[in-house]
């Protein structure tokens, strides 16, 4: 008798630590399939070496004081428009190392024989959608397309800027940042499918701007229970942006909703 009760107890046993590793692994696929495509687009061009020659999130560089002409220019700034002249060559210049307008040319092959350092061709090593992933962190980053072509949005843009919001949100907005002891794991980006879990309609919009937190999310015990944990928590701009300047900002997060797919999975 005792020796099945042992023989019970050592398979209850194995059977928690099963559902405990697949909870585990439920919880992990789940976080990771709700970052928006910006930041594993960040993490991708880390892995692959981009930030050695571009520097930290793609924004120094490396210079050569002797050879301007040779520096590895940073993806923000404005230099995108100096190399890229559509968003086909974005791609192109990650697969192939130039666009094929440039790989065509024979000033270009010349420059590049005499270059120290040239771009490498990930044609073969990187996946596609980790290329699309990849071309959208160098969008956000590079301020492709922007400011927005609505004077509101685009206005909202600058007050985003100037007040700090992409230094947790990502470029843009669109980058979700790790926030070890949130409920997930990551700050949300204003384009992701957490946002409609987080904010339901205008006046929590709004809450969560001047607040720092929605009226729903404080008197939830649970809610309260991750945000307090979270070491990155939401400033409250009550007193620090003025009517215009909420409108605004209210109006950019529409407008970057408007023209991102939400991103819940592959």
């Amino acid at each position: 008798m005792l020796q099945a009760l042992r023989r019970w107890g050592l398979v209850i046993v194995l059977v928690a630590e099963n559902v405990a590793l697949l909870t585990a692994w439920g919880v992990a696929r789940w976080r990771q399939g709700s970052v928006a495509s910006v930041e594993r687009g960040k993490h991708i061009a880390e892995r692959l070496g981009c930030f050695t020659c571009h520097g930290p999130g793609g924004i120094r560089g490396v210079a050569f004081a002797k050879r301007p002409q040779w520096d590895c220019p940073p993806w923000d700034g404005g230099t995108a428009m100096m190399y890229v002249r559509d968003e086909s060559e974005i791609a192109e210049w990650i697969l192939d190392g130039a666009p094929k307008r440039l790989r065509e040319s024979t000033n270009y092959q010349r420059e590049r024989k005499e270059r120290l350092v040239n771009m490498p061709a990930y044609r073969g090593v990187i996946k596609d959608d980790e290329l699309r992933d990849l071309v959208a962190y160098w969008k956000a980053v590079a301020e492709w397309q922007m400011p927005p072509d609505d004077p509101q949005a685009a206005k909202g843009y600058q007050v985003a800027k100037q007040s700090g919001c992409f230094a947790c949100h990502g470029a843009g907005g669109r980058g979700s940042p790790p926030n070890p002891g949130s409920f997930k794991g990551y700050i949300p980006a204003w384009g992701s499918a957490d946002f409609t879990e987080l904010v339901r309609d205008e006046a929590e919009l709004e809450q969560w701007i001047l607040d720092g937190v929605s009226e729903r999310f404080r008197k939830n015990p649970a809610a309260q229970f991750f945000l307090r944990r979270a070491p990155i928590k939401m400033p409250a701009y009550r007193g620090y942006l003025n009517r215009d300047e909420v409108e605004a900002l209210k109006a950019y997060i529409h407008w970057l909703r408007q023209r991102t797919r939400p991103s819940a999975g592959r």
